[in-house]
Formats: C-alpha cells, sequence, structure tokens
C-alpha cells in the first residue's frame, strides 16, 4: 500500500504534473511502497 503520509502523493500513488497529467510517484517507487498483487481477490463468478 502506499504511504498515506507521502507529501507529494498523499497516498494516491499519483502526482499531478503542470501540463495536466499524472505520473506515478518517483519517492513511493523508490521507497517500494507499491505493491504490484493485490491482496484482496475480487469474486469474478468464472468457472473453470
Amino acid at each position: 500500500m502506499v504511504n498515506k503520509n507521502c507529501p507529494k502523493c498523499k497516498g494516491t500513488g499519483r502526482v499531478k504534473e503542470k501540463d495536466g497529467t499524472f505520473k506515478i510517484c518517483f519517492d513511493c517507487l523508490i521507497k517500494g511502497e507499491f505493491d504490484q498483487h493485490s491482496k484482496e481477490i475480487k469474486e469474478t463468478n468464472i468457472k473453470i
């Protein structure tokens, strides 16, 4: 989970640039805050 106390992204993991686009928060990325695997598995009702 992203750090909720990050001054740049404020826990969203995204930083808004001056041109209006969003970039990933580099500080959180370097600290290893991003978890690429979700701990919450959603029910999809797909039958195998």
